[in-house]
């Protein structure tokens, strides 16, 4: 299998929130407001989703926050001071075939009162071996730990 994390492109998501690097073969679509779609344009690849959200709260966050909330999630990787990061696979049938997951969940501070989250999952396609997809998955994460989060109120001068 080629490799096509060779040429990368940037891509931001459709709230502006962040901006990762992916294949520059693949193509970028808006599933449901708040949730991006990427992949080649072939019916039987696999498929990456990110949903971004940003929360606020009255205390101030901190990383025991992030570890916590992260823990339901799988076990906690520090990315870097303010941005932790989990992963966990799912296997489901779904109209009769095996559907294996790949699915992450980052949090990261991005002020002192505001955690910004990024659900993502890669959906092996119906033409990828497990061996192929785990490998993109293993890209995937390295793209997912070094994207770009926009401050909520960078999102919102940029939306209005």
């Amino acid at each position: 299998m080629s490799n096509p994390f060779d040429s990368l492109k940037s891509f931001a998501t459709s709230d502006g929130l962040a901006e990762i690097q992916l294949p520059a073969t693949w193509e970028q679509d808006e599933e449901e407001p708040g949730t991006d779609a990427f992949g080649e344009p072939n019916d039987d690849a696999g498929v990456f989703r990110m949903t971004v959200m940003v929360y606020g709260r009255e205390e101030p966050v901190d990383t025991e926050d992030l570890q916590s909330y992260l823990s339901q999630y799988g076990k906690p990787l520090r990315v870097h001071e303010d941005r932790y990061l989990a992963h966990d696979t799912d296997e489901f049938e779904e109209d009769g075939e095996t559907v294996y997951q790949h699915l992450w969940t980052m949090a990261e501070r991005t002020d002192e009162r505001e955690i910004t989250v990024v659900i993502a999952s890669y959906t092996l396609g119906a033409d990828e071996s497990r061996a192929d997809g785990d490998q993109i998955a293993r890209q995937l994460e390295e793209a997912l730990k070094a994207c770009t989060l926009a401050e909520h109120e960078e999102a919102e001068e940029e939306e209005a």
